[in-house]
């Protein structure tokens, strides 16, 4: 039996079907993210309370680095600073209750 592999894809522009917000959306192992377009830090920020604040309020942080791959922010990558790139957050329409489950069709914590 042959090795799979999960797809991942380069961000694209988007716009959010709820709340209408500019996003960047693809694909991380096959799974679909949508990020806010605007990065919250660089990966070799050595100040990294903006993305400390989002994780403590359970938020979700991903990596876009520089050829627009997105990259799931593992404890790992945010200690080793590697791979290089943006910080960025997963999108929440603003007012949406906090995440109490799984993603919804959208990406979204329902």
């Amino acid at each position: 039996m042959g090795h799979q592999h999960l797809i991942d894809t380069q961000a694209e522009p988007s716009t959010c079907p709820r709340c209408r917000a500019g996003l960047l959306v693809g694909l991380d192992g096959g799974v679909p993210v949508r990020l806010d377009p605007v990065p919250i830090a660089h990966s070799d920020d050595a100040d990294r309370s903006a993305e400390v604040a989002v994780l403590v309020a359970g938020g979700e942080t991903y990596l876009l680095t520089p050829g627009r791959w997105i990259m799931d922010r593992s404890p790992e990558r945010i200690r080793n600073r590697r791979p290089a790139g943006n910080v960025h957050t997963r999108h929440r329409c603003p007012g949406r209750p906090e995440p109490t489950g799984q993603p919804d069709l959208w990406g979204s914590f329902q």
